[in-house]
């Protein structure tokens, strides 16, 4: 599931991946971003988010980067 609320994204990857996520292991999530404008130009942005498995993380270390920088 993907929904848009106001500036931010929230994603739920459900119960499928809860045999692979154990608490208290570390995760990165990698988020690429394409965006077309109405003229056609292309820009890629991306991120990785570092967090652990059922802890709330309030800051997060997230890494900001272009594709050429992964």
């Amino acid at each position: 599931m993907l929904s848009i609320q106001s500036l931010s994204i929230k994603c739920g990857i459900c119960d499928r991946f809860d045999s692979w996520l154990q608490a208290g292991q570390p995760v990165q999530y990698e988020i690429l971003i394409e965006q077309t404008t109405r003229s056609g130009a292309t820009y890629t942005s991306g991120m990785k988010i570092n967090l652990i498995v059922d802890k709330v993380t309030p800051s997060p270390d997230i890494q900001y980067y272009s594709p050429s920088e992964s």
